[in-house]
């Protein structure tokens, strides 16, 4: 298993090193240092360069009307990155690439708390650490793969306190389900399977 996820890390590295980042979305915008243009490239700089968001009307500057965690870790990430290479060589993707791995270890862990049986393990891994969406997330800059490795751990721990209720699962489910939605307010959908288990766990109790 530890073999597969490594394999899935490499070929995923593969991707986002011999791909070109402007193949893959077309909301990224042209990195360039001191414009701050109205994509997600922009975003990230302005805020790396600021250490803030944009004091205006957001409505109408392209993506900038995205909460404001992914840029933020973003700009921390470049800002300790640049303290080994300089500021015209980056791989911008890089983070991206950690929060899909990481994404694909937890989902795995999930899938396991539904009580899968240990043969099928390596199966049920196989099919994680290969799957196709999560290569191409690897290589993307906006806020959706961040946004997804933050539900998984929402949905895994709100699962774990169904099966042993512990404050230290429901809060590490909040948490994540908040910098989730600090990330992008669609992980608002975590409510729904979480407010089922709250419902069924009152229910049988």
């Amino acid at each position: 298993i530890v073999l597969l996820f490594a394999m899935g890390f490499v070929l995923r590295a593969g991707y986002v090193l011999f791909s070109s980042i402007m193949v893959r979305q077309n909301d990224v915008g042209t990195f360039a240092e001191g414009v701050y243009n109205e994509w997600h490239s922009g975003y990230i700089l302005y805020v790396r360069d600021n250490l803030t968001i944009a004091d205006s009307d957001v409505r109408g500057m392209g993506q900038f009307y995205h909460p404001p965690f992914h840029y933020f870790v973003s700009a921390v990430f470049l800002k300790c990155y640049e303290i080994f290479l300089p500021k015209n060589i980056h791989n911008y993707e890089a983070l991206s690439l950690l929060w899909s791995q990481f994404a694909l270890i937890v989902l795995y862990k999930t899938v396991n708390l539904f009580g899968i049986k240990e043969e099928n393990h390596v199966t049920a891994a196989g099919i994680i650490a290969a799957f196709p969406t999560f290569t191409l997330l690897s290589g993307s800059i906006n806020n959706d793969i961040l946004s997804i490795f933050l539900y998984f751990p929402a949905f895994y721990f709100g699962l774990k306190w169904y099966k042993e209720r512990t404050w230290k699962n429901i809060i590490l489910s909040a948490v994540a389900t908040g910098f989730g939605m600090m990330t992008k307010l669609s992980i608002g959908m975590i409510a729904f399977p979480l407010g089922f288990l709250f419902v069924v766990k009152l229910i049988r109790d």
